[in-house]
């Protein structure tokens, strides 16, 4: 290994250990149920089955890292758009109906879909803005359409 390529493998270990520290970070600000969603998302990364699956896990794991901070108090809730307000509650309203109908439990639900089930709770509370790969997930598992769940797509 030449010079060059001994540089660009220090600084590439280096970007790498700046990432680990900031997910470190970011996961210890989380609430305790978002941790353990996440820890659980982590361990879920050595069984994914494709590409497709171990994006959506990255995704998810995503969504739980890019969240504000917020308290308890409805007041600390981030503000979103009206229009993306709308949608999320959209979304929730449809998701809760369907697993319903389906006649699943959000745990039965999860586990079809290989999300957390808080993760379901919250998307059903319209507490979270799913990704389209969050929804695809969870529209295979009742055996629907991502576009039963998001008028959108």
């Amino acid at each position: 290994m030449d010079t060059k390529e001994k540089m660009n493998v220090g600084v590439g270990e280096a970007a790498l250990t700046m990432a680990i520290g900031i997910i470190i970070e970011r996961a210890q600000r989380l609430s305790s149920e978002d941790q353990k969603d996440f820890y659980k998302l982590v361990n879920a990364l050595e069984t994914a089955k494709d590409a497709e699956d171990l994006q959506a896990i990255r995704m998810a794991m995503m969504e739980i890292l890019d969240q504000e901070p917020c308290g308890i108090t409805r007041m600390d809730l981030p503000n979103r758009p009206a229009k993306l307000q709308r949608w999320v509650e959209y979304v929730a309203q449809k998701v809760r109906q369907l697993r319903k109908q389906a006649k699943l439990t959000q745990v039965e639900l999860a586990k079809k879909s290989g999300l957390p089930q808080s993760h379901i709770s919250r998307i059903e509370a319209a507490k979270l803005s799913p990704s389209q790969a969050t929804l695809e997930k969870i529209a295979k598992a009742m055996g629907r359409l991502l576009s039963d769940l998001d008028p959108s797509a």
